[in-house]
C-alpha cells in the first residue's frame, strides 16, 4: 500500500515539474516574438501603398432590384361555344386590332338552329294570327250581345255565354303571344350563338380622342375654358371621365384625350353621349371652334397560339392569348430593409442584358401592402414606356431606384475601408506622408466603389490598396499599383490575426 501512495505522489511531483517548465519556455518565447504595437513609429521597411484623395461631392442613395418583365396587360381568346376550328387569320408575333375578326368555328349546327327556330317563329304567328281572328268575331260577339242585353232581346244566359267566349278567345291570344315571344327569344338566341362562331380581338377602350380646332386660341385659353365649362356641367363625373388633357398639334389644332375611369367595352353609347355633351359646351367656346371624334386602334400583339385550325374546341378553350407591350412592367421584389423607402410614382431607371448600353425610364406605379412571410419581401411593380417596342415580356431586368441625394458626402473608395482589429476604419497618411494611422470611422452611402464616411472629417489621403500589411505608425511609401500587387504577392500580413475586409464586418 505505501509503495502505490509514493509512486502515485512522485508521478504528481514530476508533473508539476514538467508544467512549470513549459511555461517557463512558452513566456520566454513570447518576450523574444516582436510585436506589431511595440513597433517604433516609422521604423523597418517601408510599405509599398496605393493611395487616393478624400473627394466631397454629390452621392446618390440608390438601390438596385433584380425582376422580370410583364406585358402591361394580356387576355387568352377563348370561344363561347363548342366545335371545330375552321380558320385561324393570325400566327404568333401578328399585331392586331380592336375588332379584327381573329377566327372561325364551323357555324352549319348553328345556321340550322336559326332556321328552326325561325320555321317555329313562323308556326306561332300562324296560330296567333288565327287566334286573333278568333278573339275579334267574339268580340264583336260580345258587342252585339250586349246591346240586345239592354234592350232585353236575349235572355242572360245568352249574354253569359258570349261574354265566357269573348275571355276564353282572350286568354287563348295572350297564350299565343307568349308562345310567340318565347320563339322570338328562341331565334334571337340561335343568332347570337351563329355570332358566337365568329371570333374577334376584343378590349376595353379607356381613352377617347376628340379632334379640337379653335383658330387663334392658345392651348392655355381653350384648355382653362374647356375645364370651366367641364366643371359647370359635371362633365367627368356624368360621363366617367377620369382626366380630359389638352394635347396642341399645331397652331390652333389641339387634341382632347379623355381618360375613363373604367375600361368600357360596347362603347358606342357612351361616345354618343359624350358627344352631345361636348356639343353643347363647343357653343360656349371661342367662335369656330369644331370638336370632332377621332377613332383610332390600339395595336396589340399575339403572345401565344395554343391550336390550330382544324382542331376541335369545348366551350372556353384558349385559342390565342394577346398581349399590350406598348406599355410594361416589371415586377421586381423589395426586401424589408428598402420598404419604406419605396414611394408610389418614384423614377426608375430600367437595364436589361439585350441592351447593355441602354437605360429605359419607368416609374414605380403600385406597391404590395403585404410582405411575404418567408422571404421578407414586398412585390413592386415598375411601368416602363415601350412605344418603341424594344422590350420583351420575360427579359430579366435590372432596376435602379434613387431616394435621396447628398450634396456634400465625404467619400473615398470602397478599398479603402477595412476592419482592422474588429474595428472598421481606414489607414489615413500622416502630415509628412510616411506613416500611416488607423482611423476609426463611420460609413454612410455605399454607391458602387465609392463609400460615404460620415465621421470623422479626414483631412488627407487614404490607403487603397496594401492596407493588409499596415499598422499605426508604420513606415510607408507611396508607389504604382503595380508594385503594391506584387509586394502584397511576396509578403504575408504580420500579426495573429489575419485581416478582415470591411465589407465581411458589416455582413
Amino acid at each position: 500500500m505505501r509503495k502505490i501512495i509514493f509512486l502515485v505522489i512522485g508521478i504528481a511531483v514530476l508533473g508539476a515539474l514538467a508544467y512549470g517548465i513549459t511555461v517557463k519556455i512558452q513566456n520566454a518565447a513570447q518576450r523574444n516574438k516582436p510585436k506589431r504595437s511595440q513597433a517604433k513609429a516609422g521604423s523597418g521597411i517601408a510599405i509599398p501603398v496605393e493611395i487616393a484623395d478624400v473627394e466631397v461631392q454629390p452621392m446618390r442613395n440608390t438601390r438596385t432590384f433584380t425582376g422580370t418583365l410583364e406585358p402591361w396587360s394580356k387576355y387568352e381568346v377563348a370561344p363561347k361555344i363548342a366545335g371545330r376550328l375552321e380558320t385561324l387569320n393570325v400566327e404568333v408575333g401578328d399585331p392586331v386590332y380592336n375588332g379584327q375578326l381573329l377566327a372561325t368555328i364551323d357555324d352549319d349546327e348553328y345556321l340550322q338552329e336559326i332556321e328552326k327556330a325561325k320555321a317555329d317563329l313562323g308556326i306561332s304567328e300562324a296560330l296567333k294570327g288565327e287566334l286573333l281572328t278568333q278573339f275579334n268575331l267574339a268580340k264583336l260577339e260580345y258587342e252585339r250581345a250586349k246591346n240586345m242585353k239592354k234592350g232585353n232581346v236575349i235572355s242572360d244566359s245568352a249574354y253569359e255565354s258570349k261574354r265566357s267566349d269573348l275571355l276564353v278567345k282572350a286568354a287563348s291570344l295572350k297564350k299565343a303571344q307568349a308562345e310567340l315571344n318565347q320563339k322570338l327569344a328562341i331565334l334571337n338566341l340561335a343568332k347570337v350563338r351563329f355570332d358566337y362562331t365568329k371570333i374577334y380581338a376584343r378590349w376595353g377602350k379607356t381613352v377617347l380622342l376628340f379632334k379640337v380646332n379653335s383658330p387663334g386660341q392658345t392651348r392655355a385659353a381653350v384648355q382653362n375654358t374647356l375645364k370651366e365649362l367641364f366643371q359647370q356641367n359635371n362633365f367627368e363625373r356624368n360621363y366617367d371621365i377620369k382626366t380630359a388633357n389638352l394635347v396642341e398639334q399645331s397652331a390652333g389644332d389641339f387634341l382632347l384625350v379623355l381618360e375613363l375611369t373604367n375600361p368600357v367595352f360596347d362603347y358606342a353609347v357612351l361616345l354618343k353621349n359624350i358627344e352631345s355633351g361636348l356639343e353643347k359646351i363647343r357653343k360656349k367656346l371661342p367662335a369656330g371652334t369644331t370638336l370632332k371624334y377621332q377613332d383610332f386602334s390600339e395595336t396589340r400583339y399575339i403572345g401565344k397560339k395554343y391550336l390550330d385550325a382544324g382542331q376541335m374546341l369545348k366551350a372556353n378553350d384558349a385559342i390565342l392569348s394577346i398581349i399590350n407591350i406598348r406599355r410594361m412592367k416589371a415586377m421586381v421584389n423589395v426586401i424589408e430593409k428598402d420598404y419604406p423607402l419605396i414611394k408610389s410614382g418614384q423614377e426608375a431607371a430600367v437595364s436589361t442584358d439585350a441592351y447593355p448600353e441602354k437605360v429605359f425610364s419607368g416609374r414605380v406605379r403600385k406597391i404590395t401592402k403585404v410582405l411575404d412571410e418567408y422571404t421578407r419581401q414586398g412585390e413592386v411593380e415598375i411601368e416602363i414606356d415601350n412605344s418603341r417596342l424594344m422590350l420583351r415580356p420575360g427579359m430579366f431586368v435590372k432596376v435602379s431606384i434613387e431616394f435621396d441625394t447628398i450634396a456634400n458626402a465625404q467619400i473615398v473608395p470602397r478599398t479603402a475601408v477595412v476592419n482592422f482589429n474588429e474595428t472598421i476604419g481606414v489607414f489615413m497618411l500622416s502630415a509628412d506622408r510616411k506613416t500611416v494611422k488607423f482611423v476609426p470611422v463611420k460609413t454612410g452611402l455605399i454607391d458602387a466603389d465609392r463609400v460615404q464616411i460620415v465621421s470623422p472629417r479626414l483631412i488627407r489621403p487614404v490607403v487603397t490598396l496594401g492596407s493588409h500589411l499596415l499598422y499605426n505608425g508604420i513606415a510607408i511609401k507611396v508607389t504604382s499599383r503595380e508594385t503594391v500587387l506584387k509586394n502584397s504577392l511576396e509578403n504575408k500580413p504580420s500579426g495573429n490575426k489575419p485581416r478582415k475586409s470591411a465589407e465581411a464586418k458589416q455582413k
